[in-house]
């Protein structure tokens, strides 16, 4: 795998004459410095003077460090290190298992004033520049890897298109052209559709042929959950055992003072034991939802440490939302963290 880059330095100079980075609002000139590595951006430097320095050494150094950052990365086991593919920077590699290297490089176009989105773009052996525009406005990444070991690289795109809704669209390069990849379906609601055109949720890991998804669900209250899903046979299906995890520490300082998603009871509520006996929450008992398969049940644990299921279904009379032990979640709870 090679890299290009374009990648230019920039040194600003202020009205005071002096080298210093200058942010008033009054000034003519606006450079925006893209950002090197996923997470490192920085926007809206104004400027009277700019003056861009090639610094190729610098840039040698960069890379060379994130590259040894991803390498250390990589040894605990994670491939999202050595699948990334950062924003600005070609990549070369052979995407359709041909033996011939095409390349691969996305960046962010701007939409309107205020938001910009991902386009990814493919270059061939011969020099054909194939676009994907996407919706993802926010929280982008890109990742390419031959997950299954057929020779084709599956190439992910993730991010949110609008208020926390992350989607996941795996492309193949074949015969010229990008062509999506299934996935079973696990958005956000009733999961009525066998399979959908992308993922729900943002790439959490990829091992091997696995692809862990996390995307808002809601089950009494919105919350982050995580599916696993397996590459076969040229689309992705899940592969756990049906729940929706939430991954949080409980045990963080001050984790159950400050979570807005911690549900207090307003009447005592039957759960199961993780031993299997009937039990019971009283009123005013706090508990935070920590696993569900969205039918039938929803696990919790409390501050003390008690962990127990409750019995829910989907609220068929009112058409959204859950009932707990038969009963509207609404009469359960104080107060439940639902999102648009």
């Amino acid at each position: 795998m090679t890299f290009e880059t374009d990648l230019e330095i920039m040194r600003t100079r202020s009205a005071h004459g002096d080298n210093r980075l200058d942010t008033r609002s009054s000034c003519k000139k606006r450079i925006t410095v893209e950002r090197f590595a996923p997470h490192a951006r920085l926007n809206n430097i104004y400027t009277d003077e700019v003056e861009v320095l090639y610094m190729k050494k610098l840039i040698t150094i960069l890379l060379i460090s994130t590259l040894l950052t991803a390498f250390a990365m990589a040894d605990a086991g994670d491939m999202l290190p050595d699948a990334i593919v950062m924003r600005g920077i070609a990549v070369s590699m052979d995407l359709d298992g041909d033996g011939k290297e095409e390349t691969l490089r996305w960046d962010l176009v701007d939409v309107d004033e205020y938001t910009s989105s991902l386009t990814l773009t493919v270059v061939d052996t011969e020099g054909t520049q194939i676009n994907y525009p996407t919706e993802l406005i926010g929280g982008q990444a890109v990742y390419a890897t031959d997950m299954d070991g057929d020779g084709v690289v599956e190439i992910l795109l993730t991010g949110d298109i609008a208020s926390d809704d992350y989607y996941t669209t795996c492309l193949h390069f074949v015969g010229g052209t990008l062509a999506s990849v299934p996935f079973a379906d696990g958005n956000r609601g009733d999961n009525g559709s066998d399979y959908m055109a992308e993922g729900y949720g943002m790439v959490m890991d990829i091992s091997g042929n696995a692809l862990s998804l996390s995307g808002s669900q809601d089950i009494l209250g919105t919350w982050f959950a995580t599916r696993i899903y397996a590459l076969v046979d040229g689309r992705f299906d899940f592969a756990d055992d049906g729940e929706w995890v939430r991954v949080t520490d409980t045990n963080e300082s001050g984790f159950w003072e400050d979570n807005y998603g911690v549900l207090t009871t307003t009447t005592p509520l039957d759960y199961t034991a993780v031993d299997g006996s009937a039990a019971q929450l009283p009123e005013g008992a706090r508990l935070m939802i920590v696993a569900s398969d969205k039918q039938s049940y929803a696990r919790f644990i409390t501050p003390e440490g008690i962990i127990g299921t409750l019995t829910i279904a989907p609220n068929k009379d009112k058409g959204w939302g859950m009932t707990v032990n038969g009963i509207d979640e609404n009469s359960c709870f104080e107060y439940i963290p639902y999102a648009d």
